[in-house]
């Protein structure tokens, strides 16, 4: 009789312990595919926020849009002030990653420029 008090003990003792599921990591259910580096991912470059605050895209930036090197792709309002977002790269809008209005952090990735040469402005 003393193995099944113990038995029973054991049973209360799981019905007492919260289940937490268990998260994969996103990183971990891609497949292989998925991972591979194409041609275009090399010739695509971010363009990063400046500053901590609400995003105002230029209003020639959409995909597809042309972008030249240093020209102003966006401002970051902070507290009032305008800070200026300038491309690193020349080329063409890829992906947008925000909008005009959204709030943004300090290196978050605004779009993505793939570059296809300088375009001249």
């Amino acid at each position: 009789m003393q193995p099944r008090q113990q038995q029973l003990r054991c049973d209360r003792a799981d019905e007492r312990e919260e289940h937490v599921p268990l998260r994969i990591p996103d990183i971990a259910l891609r497949t292989e595919e998925s991972l591979r580096v194409t041609a275009a991912d090399d010739r695509r470059h971010p363009v990063r926020s400046t500053a901590v605050g609400f995003v105002k895209l230029a209003p020639d930036i959409h995909v597809g849009g042309k972008v030249a090197k240093g020209a102003l792709v966006a401002t970051v309002d902070v507290l009032g002030v305008a800070v200026e977002v300038r491309a690193d790269h020349g080329g063409i809008v890829a992906k947008l990653r925000c909008a005009s209005g959204d709030p943004v952090e300090y290196g978050q990735e605004l779009f993505l420029v793939e570059s296809v040469g300088e375009v001249k402005a």
